[in-house]
C-alpha cells in the first residue's frame, strides 16, 4: 500500500472545502441560519488522533528494531486506519472550512460569534486527524528489502543461480 501524499491530501482539502462551500451556502440562502456545530465534534476528532497515534507506537517501534514482535494482523489494520484517517480528515478539513466560510459570512456586527470559532475548531481538529493519520502511514512504513538493495545499477534484479 502506497502512502497517501500531501497533494491528494491538498487536493481532497480544496474540493471538498470548495464543494461544501458552495452547497452550505445555498442551503443557508434557504433555511436562514446553519446550526452551530458542536463543541464535541473537535474533541472527538482530537481524541480520535490520540488513539490512533497510540495504537501505530506499537508497530513504529517494531519497525525501529525496538520491539520483538508485533501481531502482523493489527499493524495492517492500524496502517489501513491510517490511511483512512488522513483521507477522511482531509475531506473533513474541507468540509469544515466550508462551513467556517458560510458562517462567516453570516456574521452580522463583524464580531464572530461561537459558531465561527465552533467551525473553525472543528476544520483545525480535522486538519490535525489528517496528520495524524499521515503519521501513522509513516510508522507503519517498512524498511527497504535486501533484495532492492541489491539490484545492479540499470534497476535490474539480479539472477539466483
Amino acid at each position: 500500500m502506497q502512502p497517501t501524499k500531501p497533494v491528494t491530501m491538498a487536493l481532497t482539502a480544496l474540493v471538498s472545502g470548495c464543494a461544501s462551500w458552495v452547497v452550505l451556502d445555498l442551503i443557508s440562502t434557504r433555511l436562514g441560519r446553519w446550526a452551530m456545530v458542536p463543541w464535541t465534534i473537535p474533541v472527538l476528532l482530537v481524541t480520535l488522533a490520540i488513539v490512533i497515534m497510540a495504537l501505530a507506537w506499537p508497530v513504529r517501534l517494531y519497525v525501529m528494531g525496538k520491539r520483538r514482535q508485533v501481531d502482523r494482523f493489527r499493524a495492517a489494520t492500524v496502517l489501513a486506519l491510517g490511511k483512512a484517517c488522513s483521507l477522511a480528515g482531509s475531506a473533513l478539513t474541507g468540509l469544515y472550512g466550508g462551513l467556517t466560510m458560510v458562517v462567516l459570512g453570516q456574521v452580522s456586527d463583524g464580531s464572530p460569534s461561537s459558531r465561527v470559532w465552533a467551525s473553525a475548531a472543528a476544520a483545525l481538529a480535522a486538519a490535525i486527524l489528517a496528520v495524524a493519520g499521515r503519521l501513522v502511514e509513516w510508522f507503519c512504513q517498512l524498511p527497504p528489502d535486501d533484495q532492492a538493495q541489491k539490484t545492479d545499477a540499470k534497476g535490474a534484479e539480479p539472477t539466483l543461480a
